[in-house]
């Protein structure tokens, strides 16, 4: 299908920023595939667009971003030797906390508070 095109293509583009392997063996790959898609539908995360997806991991080399507390957010680190749904997840998971913080300062500001 077309999407299992399109996250074939992140994925590529997750290892190209991350320096991290996608697997080479096609059944893992597709299998890969498979469950980030249902990640991606049945854990809150099917709002977001293929460049949201891409930009999270772009961000996520840097992450300078503050929490309201001052702390700084700490990049994720991968485990094993390939892309896996846990390291996409927790990459996500931080980027929707961060979209979510901005989404609130900007709801206020123009609210006017």
């Amino acid at each position: 299908s077309e999407l299992t095109e399109i996250l074939g293509d992140v994925l590529i583009n997750i290892s190209v920023i991350t320096g991290h392997k996608a697997p080479a063996n096609e059944l893992y790959l597709e299998l890969l595939i498979e469950e980030l898609k249902v990640y991606l539908y049945e854990y809150g995360f099917d709002n977001l667009t293929i460049q949201e997806i891409i930009l999270a991991f772009r961000l996520n080399c840097k992450c300078n971003f503050r929490y309201p507390s001052g702390d700084y957010a700490e990049p994720i680190s991968i485990f094993g030797e390939y892309i896996s749904v846990d390291y996409v997840s927790r990459v996500l998971h931080t980027y929707l906390t961060f979209r979510n913080i901005l989404d609130s300062n900007l709801k206020n500001i123009i609210d006017g508070y």
